[in-house]
Order: C-alpha cells, then structure tokens, then sequence
C-alpha cells in the first residue's frame, strides 16, 4: 500500500510524462513542501509558556536541582509541580546561544523535521497534498516549548509503526528510545501510548480478514517486545512512576483548563465555520480539507476493508474536533494513514509492497482488460495528475507569498510575524523599565504575561500566575473575579495587603489587552498610579508612601499620554520593518479608543490600514470608534468588512448590539446567529437571541433559540450551566406568556 506518484496498469509501458513526474516531480514537490514547512514555522515568539519554560530550564542549570514544586511564582511557591526537565533546559540552551532567534530557528526546524518524517512514512503526490494543508496546524504546534517535542515524537513514532504495518523496514528498536526522549520533554508522551493501541488495532483489524490474517499476526508478534518495552522506558525519567501522577492531576484539570484555555475548546461544526474552508488564502482552512479528505480515505480504506486505518483515521478527526490541541496530531496522523487510499486517484491502481491477494490479482486483470479497451484513459489520469501537480506547486507560490509578505499572519490577526525574534506583543520595554528602575514587588499581571515575566523579571521578581494549571488552583478564577472589581473596591485592597502587591504590568496590546472600561479604571484609580504607558503595556503602582518616589519621578497622564512610533520602526523599510510599523500604530490605535480618545485612535487606525488594509480586526475596532462617534452608518460598514475578510464572532456582536440599538430586529437576529454558530461556548449568545425573538413576538423560533442554549451548555461549567437551564427556563415562560 506504498504511495506512488503514477502507477501504470500492467503491461504498460510508463509514458514519458508519467516517467518525469516520478522521477523528477514528485522529489522537487516533496522538497518544496519541506521547504514551505520550515517557512511557516519560522515566526516570531508568541507563545505565552515558552517564558515560564526557560525560566524553569535557568533554574535547574543555575541550581542544578530539578525542583519538585514551585519556584517562580510567590502565589504557589512550594505546591507540588512535577514536569519534565529536558525539554526545559534544552529551550534554555539554545536561548544562551542565540537568543530568541535560536528559539524561532528551532520552530522552523521542527516543523519541517515533523513533515520530512511523515514524507519518510508515506512520500507521494497525495502526502504532499495534504502535507501543504496541514502544515499551517503542524506550525501552531511546534512553538518553542515543550509542546514542540511531542509534535516530532509523535509523527517519528507513527512513522514507525506506519512502515512496519506496511511490510517496509522500520526500525522499531527506536520505539522505547522514542518513549525514553519523549517522557522527558513533554507530559503528551500518553499521546504515544494512545499511538502504540491504535498499531495494535491495526494489525487486529487486519487479521479478521483472511487473506492478511498471518502477515498481521506475524508483525504484531515482532512489534510486542518493542510495543512493551516502551511502558518501562517512560519510567527513565527523573520521577519515575510520579511522571504518571502529573498526568493524572493535568487530567483532573481538564475541565477547568477548556473553559479558560482556547486549545483545549471544541471545534463547533457548522454553516458558518465550514465556510472557513473557502477562504483558501487563509491557512486555517486546510484544516476543513483535512477533515474532508481523512473521512474519504477512511471511507476508501473500508471499501478495501482496511478497518484499521479507518478507524485511526476517524478516531483523531473526532479528537480534534474535541480538543483544539489536538488538530496537529490529526494532521501528521492523516499524512500518513489517509495518503495511500488517496493515491489511486492519481495512480491507474493502488500499489502495494504485500504479497498480491487474489482479489488483488482479479482488479490488475480487469484493469488490464480496461486499458486494453480504453487505451486513452491512462493518458487523461496522467494529464489529470500533472494538473494537480501545478495546482499544488500554485498554491504552495501563494502560501510563499503570503508568508513573506506577512499577510498570512495579518489577515488572521496573529500575533506573530515572519521571521526570528520576539512578538511584539510582548512588553518587553515595560519589563526592562521594572527592573531598571527597581520597582517594589511583588507583582500582579495578566494571566498570558505571567511565564514572560518569569523569565525575563525572575527570580528578582516572582510571578503572580502563569501557564501551569496545576500548582495554582483555584486562583485562575480568583483572579478573574478580582478583574471584574474596581481597584478601588475593598478585594483589590484586601488581595494587595494578603499578597504585598505593590507593583501591576497589564498588557495593553491589541490582542490580550486590558478592556475600555478597566483601563479606565486603572488610568483614574487612586488606589493605583500609571508609572509607565506604551502602545502595548501599562505599570501601575500601589499608591502608598514608600512609593511616592517613583510616583512622583514618573508621572502618566493616560488621557493625555503622547504615542509617537520610535525611530528605529520608522528607520527600517523592508516587509518585515513594514509590519513592526502597522502592529505599532495597530496597538496605539486600540489603546487611543479605549481610552475614548476617537479622532486620535481613527487616525492611527487609518495609518495601520494603509499598510496591511486586510487585516480585520482593525475594521472591527475602527467600527466601535466610529460608533461611539455615532456614525452607524460607517460603523456599519466597518463591521461588515471585518465579517466579509475573516468572521469572528466579536464582530458578529458587535453587528447584533449596533443593530439593535437601532432597533432593526431581524439583522440584530442574523447577526447574533452568526456569533453564536462561531462561537465554542454559544449557549450565552442563544439566551440573548431567544430573548430578542420575544421582543420581536416570534414564540417558536424563541424557544427553539432557549433549547439551542441549554443543549449547549454542556461544554460550561457546572455553575454556568445550571445558570445557563434558569434563564432559558425563565425565558420559555415569558415566550409563551407572549402568545396568550
């Protein structure tokens, strides 16, 4: 079952073109995708682990020690939190020897390294294909943390098991050594083992068919030994059978890491999402093809009766609807698995490695007879091929383009930027004026900033809260609590007194940002005085005698603060340079229109779009300014270029609230329609729209939106699920008191 580029029926003669695709084509093709593979991981930082990772590398080389408990923060210092170590003092190293741009360089590298390993499972026009829409997920996933070594583990350890499965040389003496390298860089090891169940099904589905019955029995029995070597092999790690508690606790966690964190949400499936799949330019919509093809393979792989493949197949498509997370491994496990019962569509037969079965032997005769009485066919496949082929090498020059043009990462608003070094969302000039000036601790932050602050701040400076779920508890939510209070209420002075805050860092930065109403709270707080603003942070300090001295040095006037693009951003012309500029005035712009600052936030805004005037979320906020103007009309515009370049369900609200604030009921319907089928936790959206079905006197469509609500509140928590089944209850009765 061994992947070809062209295969002829038996008997024939290759033709020369179908000789030059295999000999020529197929290897630049693969190449190229690698290539394209390495580009797409070559971005900007973003991620919001990779800092408490380095800081916990730093630690253990600077200590040698690996700590069992908590040694950043001041919040959970001395809980219990066991995770593996190489992982993290290899992300150190390589910080040591190049900075962050040896930490991009690695992204780049693994990504590729993931696709070239897939290649070596499975190499031929249909892995190629989905190799090109896959990376963009497979990119996502190899950020520089530790994440990153389960995506090349994983696809390593499939490819593996994929060619023995296949009867090809597969050197399964490298499966415990794999388990030994992966239980020390990454808790997805367990992934691996989820991997080791599905090759064992394999080979059990295969020997329910008689034809293939001794072959399976007979891989099976040389892959037990390996397969069971790599349970001990995971405990060579420096917790031994403990490694299996941290997974127990992260599991335990789960439920409160999908309500808080975007990559373990659920994948909603409907009109509105499928349509993503029609952006082609956008690269998050391979990820539908994926999911297409992977349910056509499998339905190939049945009809050949490989149940096997197709049950791996439709097991990590259902995973990765479930879990964000886990759309990467989908994509590897689809390169390799759904490329062979794809190939017959660019092949005159499916070619196999096995020996040939009977009704294997019937097919090559009936094709032959085919060939004999259509001899153009062969002729149209190989044409139909090599068409293929140029599409693939098209839209792989596209996605080129947009990489390097850094459109693929503006027109989804991303906040990372093609190349090596650190995004710019990060504060890192806030931080540098904490520590160059000494500001008192402890400090209190955003949830995201809490692992960069780790590293870049500690360990003069402990964190509040950062990425790991496990040691801090239940102060994710108390922090979210704290949030919604004003400082100056009694809980912020109460939290600052129990913990000595005397210092925040808030990110002001258009993607994670403090909101309108909390920034303005902070900028007029007398509890707390802004010592530092710019266009992507804000440090506040705790207004108290012993810090008057810096209050005093470094007075911030928010509603008057002048924002200017620093030299070294207007000096600088390249794309890349280009793309710095449009994130400034991005950010300054946002930051201008939540401090009700419009004519100044319009004009930054309007500098960010001359340059990238794709980017929607810039229309969205362009949109509120000019609403809070109270131009409708032109806010409307603005909303509607935002949906029509990228639908997110932020602008689909923003629609339904100017919509109804002008009280045009049906479009305010649509609009939250829309925002609800985007949406992962839409069962809040379904509440508003069966209460605006009431005003509009529409019962049924009213309680259909009340039951649409409470059957998805199931992905919420407890509490906001019973929350959730009151008001639509209570929402029932007011329909139906409406029809008496």
């Amino acid at each position: 079952m061994v992947t070809r580029l062209v295969s002829n029926t038996p008997g024939e003669s290759p033709s020369v073109t179908e000789s030059h695709l295999r000999r020529y084509a197929a290897p630049a093709l693969l190449l190229l995708v690698v290539v394209y593979a390495f580009a797409a991981g070559l971005h900007t930082i973003g991620d919001a682990d990779t800092g408490w990772q380095l800081a916990s590398g730093r630690y253990i080389v600077q200590h040698h020690h690996i700590p069992d408990t908590d040694v950043l923060s001041y919040t959970a210092r001395g809980q219990e939190w066991i995770y593996p170590a190489v992982s993290e003092v290899l992300l150190y190293f390589l910080y040591m020897l190049g900075g962050y741009a040896a930490l991009s360089l690695l992204s780049a590298t693994a990504c590729a390294a993931t696709v070239a390993i897939g290649f070596w499972a499975e190499a031929g026009l249909a892995s190629a294909v989905l190799a090109i829409l896959a990376i963009p997920k497979i990119a996502y996933r190899t950020a520089p943390r530790a994440d990153l070594f389960t995506t090349v583990l994983f696809a390593a350890l499939l490819a593996a098991l994929w060619r023995h499965y296949q009867d090809r040389k597969a050197p399964l003496w490298l499966v415990p050594l794999i388990f030994v390298v992966w239980a020390n860089t990454h808790l997805g090891f367990i992934a691996g083992f989820a991997l080791l169940i599905g090759y064992v099904v394999l080979e059990l589905a295969d020997s329910l068919v008689a034809e293939r019955r001794d072959a399976a029995r007979n891989r099976l029995r040389s892959a037990l030994p390996w397969l069971i070597a790599a349970v001990p092999a995971t405990l060579l790690n420096p917790w031994h059978v403990k490694v299996f508690r941290a997974l127990y606790l992260q599991e335990r966690d789960m439920s409160s890491q999908e309500n808080v964190i975007a990559e373990w949400r659920h994948v909603p499936l409907n009109a509105s999402t499928l349509a993503e799949a029609f952006r082609w330019r956008n690269p998050e919509s391979g990820y539908y093809w994926l999911l297409a093809l992977a349910v056509l393979a499998a339905a190939a792989a049945i009809k050949r009766k490989y149940f096997g493949p197709a049950l791996l197949l439709l097991g990590a498509a259902v995973l990765s609807l479930r879990h964000i997370r886990f759309q990467a491994l989908f994509a590897i496990v689809t390169i390799v698995v759904a490329a062979p019962f794809l190939a017959g569509i660019f092949a005159s037969r499916p070619a196999t490695t096995r020996v040939p079965e009977p009704r294997a032997q019937r097919r090559r005769k009936q094709a032959q007879k085919q060939a004999a009485r259509f001899p153009s066919l062969a002729r149209y496949r190989a044409a139909f091929t090599t068409g293929v082929l140029a599409c693939a090498i098209g839209v792989l020059g596209v996605r080129f383009y947009d990489l390097v043009s850094e459109r693929a990462y503006m027109i989804g608003g991303a906040i990372q930027l093609s190349g090596v070094g650190l995004s710019s969302w990060y504060p890192m000039r806030a931080a540098d004026f904490v520590r160059r000036e000494r500001l008192p601790g402890n400090l209190f932050h955003d949830y995201n900033l809490g692992g960069f602050l780790a590293f870049e701040l500690g360990p003069e400076y402990a964190d509040y809260i950062d990425g790991r779920a496990i040691p801090f508890g239940s102060l994710r939510a108390e922090r979210r609590a704290l949030m919604r209070q004003s400082p100056e209420s009694p809980a912020w002075q109460e939290e600052a007194d129990r913990r000595q805050i005397n210092t925040l860092i808030f990110s002001l930065a258009r993607y994670w940002g403090l909101d309108a109403g909390t920034l303005r709270q902070f900028c007029t707080s007398t509890n707390w005085k802004p010592v530092y603003l710019d266009e992507v942070a804000i440090v506040l300090l705790r207004n108290r005698p012993e810090n008057l001295s810096w209050i005093n040095r470094f007075p911030v006037d928010c509603l008057n603060a002048k924002f200017e693009p620093r030299p070294e951003l207007t000096a600088v012309h390249s794309i890349r340079g280009r793309a710095e500029l449009f994130n400034y005035y991005a950010h300054a712009g946002s930051i201008l229109f939540k401090l009700s600052r419009n004519s100044e936030a319009e004009a930054a805004l309007d500098r960010a779009l001359e340059m990238f005037p794709e980017e929607p979320f810039l229309h969205q906020i362009r949109g509120q300014v000019h609403q809070a103007k109270g131009e409708l009309q032109d806010a409307e515009n603005e909303y509607l270029t935002s949906v029509g370049i990228e639908p997110v369900e932020a602008t689909w609200y923003a629609l339904f609230a100017l919509y109804q604030s002008e009280k045009r009921y049906p479009e305010a319907a649509h609009a939250l329609e829309e925002a609800a089928q985007l949406s992962v936790h839409p069962s809040q959206y379904y509440i508003s729209l069966g209460t605006l079905y009431v005003t509009m006197h529409e019962t049924d469509r009213a309680l259909d939106a009340f039951d649409a609500a409470v059957e998805n509140s199931g992905y919420e928590s407890p509490e906001l699920k019973a929350r959730i089944e009151s008001q639509a209850a209570e929402g029932r009765a007011h329909a139906l008191n409406a029809m008496r």
